[in-house]
């Protein structure tokens, strides 16, 4: 009975950890699938792998990090840059410091930027929509990496039904617009090269996050779950990529398309559901937003 009760626990912080990836990945650029639209689906037909390239590209960097500092016991990112640059440690743990600092001054700017849907939504004010998401913030952060796991699971589970709920109907709906835009897509006009590097450029920025995950290493039993965890993670990330990926295509060949910011809520719009869907996106929006922070301040 305890070994299975320690085999769930383990599990638990196995799937734990892998969320934290996907909330910190999910952030508002990712939600509003602007992101998504920018550095895949303009590229072409290649839209469909290069997500799970970059993912890939990912996972094996945050495994070997995650790995790295559970071997070595450095779990706050200062002391597992000084462990893995060694005498380089004084220049790059520098820089690092310095990127970082960059990193936490645009999370939680964003997350209290979403205070204006949530006071859309909700009718207060805008101001007191952003003390409560600084609160929310502020509570999970000081609370440590236990109760950051836990929250990053819950909001996992309502990202991963929101975006289940918001695109599932539009690519039934609009499957015939997917296939269409496919076969427009022609490697011609958008070489693979291209969209292989805009891929690079968004699996690289994504490689500041590693500051967020090292702290949970310590919960792991030994190094080799992080490979396990984040193998777990990167399916998650692949899969609800390409959901998305899939949804954008339904109005990728819209001329007007290339004018939105938010091209999920113009596939909304065009697509099926609207009333119900165009308020569930502003809710992604601000999950997405304060999820990144959340894990970012921790």
């Amino acid at each position: 009975m305890e070994k299975s009760t320690q085999s769930k626990s383990k599990y638990s912080i196995i799937l734990g950890v892998a969320f934290v990836w996907f909330t910190t990945h999910f952030g508002g650029g990712f939600a509003s699938g602007a992101q998504i639209y920018s550095y895949y689906v303009r590229y072409g037909v290649w839209c469909l792998i290069t997500p799970a390239i970059a993912m890939i590209y990912n996972a094996v960097f945050f495994a070997y990090c995650l790995y790295f500092a559970r071997k070595h016991e450095v779990y706050d990112y200062r002391s597992y840059n000084n462990a893995l640059y060694g005498r380089f440690a004084p220049i790059f743990s520098n820089l690092f410091e310095v990127l970082y600092i960059c990193v936490m001054c645009v999370a939680p700017a964003v997350a209290f930027a979403t205070g204006a849907p949530l006071s859309t939504l909700t009718g207060l004010p805008y101001l007191v929509c952003t003390l409560v998401i600084g609160v929310f913030i502020f509570i999970v952060a000081i609370f440590g990496t236990d109760l950051v796991r836990r929250v990053a699971s819950v909001l996992s589970i309502c990202i991963i039904v929101g975006l289940l709920i918001v695109y599932i109907p539009n690519i039934i709906a609009s499957s015939h617009e997917i296939s269409q835009t496919a076969s427009t897509m022609n490697s011609d006009a958008f070489p693979l090269g291209k969209a292989l590097y805009s891929a690079f450029l968004y699996g690289t920025f994504q490689l500041a996050n590693v500051a967020v995950f090292v702290q949970h290493a310590r919960s792991f039993d030994k190094p080799k779950d992080a490979v396990k965890s984040m193998g777990i993670g990167c399916v998650i990330n692949i899969i609800m990529m390409t959901v998305v990926v899939l949804g954008i295509m339904t109005v990728a060949s819209n001329p007007d398309m290339a004018k939105q910011s938010v091209p999920t809520l113009f596939m909304v719009q065009s697509g099926v559901g609207s009333r119900f869907l165009t308020p569930l996106i502003s809710v992604l929006i601000i999950l997405g937003a304060v999820s990144t922070a959340v894990n970012m301040v921790a």
